[in-house]
């Protein structure tokens, strides 16, 4: 992992008096980027500058681990799945889709390979539904104006929601079809 920065470097602007500071190195700068910046604005990305060293510092924002963490981290968890049941109706659909179909997927199957089939399907849904509401939420949190990539990372998200469904739908016939119409 490297320290990358995006810099906007205006014409005849200096690179390093610009205030580009990494602390986990100095900047490598190549001599064609000097020379396109004395002639237009360059926007440079994470993919021209990287630092000499790569990061050894630990983020602040991670815990160290123990059983503080896991507590948190539980705690995370139940404040995303509040917050996807408040603001999310297609999330509350299928929740309470799954709290019927997991009980009855564990009554219906026969052994333990059917009833983690029946029962595991919704289950799936349910977190493909979540990645699929945290990815509509960081698309929102971006810009609401439309964006031709936001758009398709969205129907990406409802792409795997769809085949998430379709699946589950099979494994219920696959499961359950034999025993209404046996060959």
């Amino acid at each position: 992992m490297f320290c990358i920065i995006p810099v906007t470097v205006r014409r005849g602007g200096d690179f390093l008096s610009a205030g580009l500071r990494c602390p986990y190195g100095s900047i490598h700068i190549d001599r064609r980027m000097e020379a396109a910046a004395s002639r237009h604005p360059i926007h440079y990305n994470a993919r021209t500058i990287r630092t000499r060293r790569p990061m050894t510092q630990p983020s602040p924002y991670k815990s160290t681990g123990g059983l503080l963490r896991i507590a948190r981290a539980f705690g995370y968890s139940l404040q995303g799945l509040g917050a996807a049941w408040r603001h999310e109706a297609a999330f509350r659909q299928e929740t309470v889709l799954a709290a019927i179909l997991i009980p009855l997927g564990l009554w219906l199957g026969d052994s333990a390979v059917e009833r983690l089939l029946l029962a595991g399907a919704p289950v799936l849904v349910l977190a493909v539904e979540l990645l699929n509401s945290a990815i509509e939420t960081l698309a929102d949190a971006i810009g609401t104006d439309y964006h031709p990539l936001l758009g398709r990372a969205k129907d990406i998200g409802s792409a795997a929601v769809l085949l998430t469904l379709l699946l589950a739908a099979a494994a219920w016939a696959a499961v359950l079809a034999p025993r209404w119409w046996p060959s």
